[in-house]
């Protein structure tokens, strides 16, 4: 429920905009007190993916935006806990996901780095960057190549969706963040079996399955 407080005006030029600490207040105690918590649980034992946020040494994951209307957003990690993103070498994949709150719905945005190697076959890539399920919001690919002249084909898949803020509650909030942390789940352990042999038909078509059926829910 949105609360109503005094407005705060700042003159950017001729445009007057309004923030609204109660507001965004409401979205951060959001944020740390029950999505943070319920996602840090539900991953609690997963052997194969860390999360992170930085919350524990900067609030720097939390952030605000006054347009129209007071908005607050909060990015968090999840990484393969074998092969963490570190300078120089690239993990299999990464997670970055954004949930964005406003005074009209909460909306959780997802970024899923594939990172493959050309042994898989470019026909394999092509087929995910062609796929008509992601016509709407394409996958991006592109190509970073190591010192010794070794390529990577790091492809990102983006999706997103929301739920209206009117009438949400706590629990309502976190059930559909973690509905989406749960597709993500399914595609991780899709590339996991898949890295294992690039060469492996099988395991490719359950890792396109579970990138789909991510996108489809979305």
């Amino acid at each position: 429920m949105c609360v109503m407080t005094i407005f705060h005006f700042h003159r950017l030029g001729h445009l007057m905009i309004h923030t609204h600490p109660a507001a965004t207040a409401e979205y951060h105690r959001l944020f740390l007190d029950h999505l943070r918590p319920a996602l840090i649980d539900r991953l609690r034992g997963n052997e194969h993916c860390f999360f992170t946020d930085g919350l524990e040494d900067t609030d720097a994951a939390i952030r605000d935006r006054f347009d129209v209307t007071p908005m607050s957003t909060w990015s968090f990690l999840l990484m393969d806990a074998d092969d963490p993103c570190v300078p120089g070498f690239d993990p299999p994949w990464f997670y970055r996901g954004t949930v964005e709150c406003d005074e009209m719905h909460m909306m959780v945005q997802s970024d899923f780095h594939l990172c493959l190697y050309p042994s898989i076959g470019f026909r394999r890539v092509r087929s995910l960057l062609a796929d008509p399920m992601f016509a709407g919001f394409p996958p991006e690919m592109h190509i970073e190549t190591s010192a010794d002249g070794g390529e990577t084909w790091i492809v990102i898949f983006h999706r997103g969706s929301g739920v209206g803020w009117q009438g949400l509650s706590p629990a309502l909030a976190c059930s559909y963040l973690l509905a989406v942390v749960e597709d993500t789940l399914d595609v991780i352990r899709a590339v996991r079996d898949f890295r294992d042999d690039y060469r492996d038909a099988a395991a490719f078509r359950v890792l396109r399955k579970a990138l789909r059926a991510a996108y489809e829910n979305s």
